[in-house]
């Protein structure tokens, strides 16, 4: 087995090598393209109805306030981008969690020196409603938090925006290490509790991920390799507390 690392951002090279290899791969390049496709669908809708979206907000404002139009377009513009990145990264996720389930099982068993069961159609179909479960329960968790954060963001220079990377970095450690959290059966509070309890590298290991997903290009392979370093890292780090079934 791979020699553990303390130093969590370090588990991300682990994972861009890793998910490239073979018998991976199809859990990585399928999802990218259902991905792909569901962006580009999007992203032609968002162009097509902006401006009728910006001139329906503009149309709001009163009379005497129309000379801030020249202001106000850019951050309509900014803000309709945000919440369409928004909401097409909550959606991939969705439609991809299946498959990162399934990759994450892949990497762990890989990271311990075991075999895996083989994958099959009925097995990935009969996890679906459970992985679906898992990742509303993520949603329902990070959403009002995220909120909170975003308005103090907003509200507190410097702090807030350091408080806003941290808590980014929190939010990606439980998005990806949850996978494998969840194929062992734990529930998303013990996990919460349990990186809670290395706070420090969860956090880290987060906001590398944050860091490498604002790279142009890289970004749209931010999924696949997040998984991937998360379940490294949950073998390394996590494993002596879950106790990762060896019966293969």
């Amino acid at each position: 087995m791979t020699v553990q690392s303390n130093f969590a951002p370090k588990y991300l090279v682990y994972g861009w090598h890793i998910m490239w290899q073979q018998g991976l791969r199809r859990y990585v390049v399928l999802p990218l393209l259902i991905n792909l496709l569901l962006f580009s669908a999007g992203l032609v809708w968002a162009i097509d109805n902006s401006p009728i979206w910006v001139a329906t907000i503009m149309a709001q404002l009163p009379s005497y306030l129309q000379f801030l139009t020249v202001v106000i377009w850019p951050l309509v513009i900014i803000t309709i981008v945000m919440v369409f990145a928004l909401s097409f990264t909550t959606l991939a996720t969705i439609v991809a969690s299946p498959f990162n389930s399934i990759l994450a099982e892949q990497v762990v068993y890989r990271r311990a020196g075991l075999t895996a069961a083989p994958v099959t159609l009925l097995g990935l179909l009969g996890d679906i409603p459970r992985v679906l479960v898992r990742e509303l329960q993520k949603l329902v968790y990070l959403l009002p938090r995220l909120l909170v954060v975003a308005l103090l963001a907003l509200l507190l220079p410097v702090v807030g925006q350091l408080l806003w990377l941290l808590f980014a970095g929190w939010m990606m450690t439980l998005q990806y290490i949850d996978y494998t959290f969840d194929n062992q059966r734990i529930s998303f509070s013990q996990m919460r509790a349990e990186l809670a309890q290395q706070r420090g590298k969860s956090v880290s290991f987060g906001v590398a991920l944050v860091i490498v997903a604002s790279i142009p290009l890289v970004n749209l392979l931010i999924m696949p390799l997040a998984v991937c370093a998360a379940s490294a890292l949950w073998v390394d780090h996590f494993r002596p507390a879950t106790l990762l079934s060896e019966q293969q």
